[in-house]
């Protein structure tokens, strides 16, 4: 049998023994009337591309068609600003994220602070820093 094989096909191991590299219907003709096997998922001459269904949407893809469109652009723009990163006041790095309602954790410095629900700045907020502050200035 294996003086049949060209020699290119073949490596000797270690032991002396030859190994067979290739098996084509060159070399043994019956390899040709095996029928051939292909996985049920492969695509031979074509790649098949799925849609892709959250380019616009984003992260409220997962609602599909329901609720309106008007509602998931209200929740976009919450979720989004939700999951985003925020500056940390105590060592300045793009670092806090929300852990739950109202609570904001700094992953480098591992601070926790009480912040908005769902935003880490919210307007009422600025509004009493602000309020504060021109208090203390007319107090000095």
């Amino acid at each position: 049998m294996s003086a049949a094989i060209p020699k290119q096909l073949m490596i000797v191991l270690q032991n002396g023994s030859y190994k067979v590299l290739s098996l084509g219907a060159d070399v043994l003709p019956e390899y040709k009337l095996q029928p051939t096997r292909i996985h049920h998922c492969t695509i031979v001459h074509y790649r098949v591309i799925m849609a892709k269904r959250t380019k616009k949407v984003g992260i409220v893809g997962k609602y599909d068609t329901r609720y309106g469109a008007s509602l998931r652009k209200m929740v976009k723009k919450m979720k989004v600003i939700q999951h985003s990163w925020y500056t940390c006041v105590f060592c300045g790095k793009e670092a806090m994220s929300r852990k739950a309602v109202g609570i904001w954790s700094c992953s480098t410095c591992h601070k926790t602070v009480a912040r908005g629900a769902y935003v880490y700045g919210t307007v009422t907020a600025a509004t009493a820093r602000s309020i504060i502050g021109s208090l203390r200035n007319l107090k000095e």
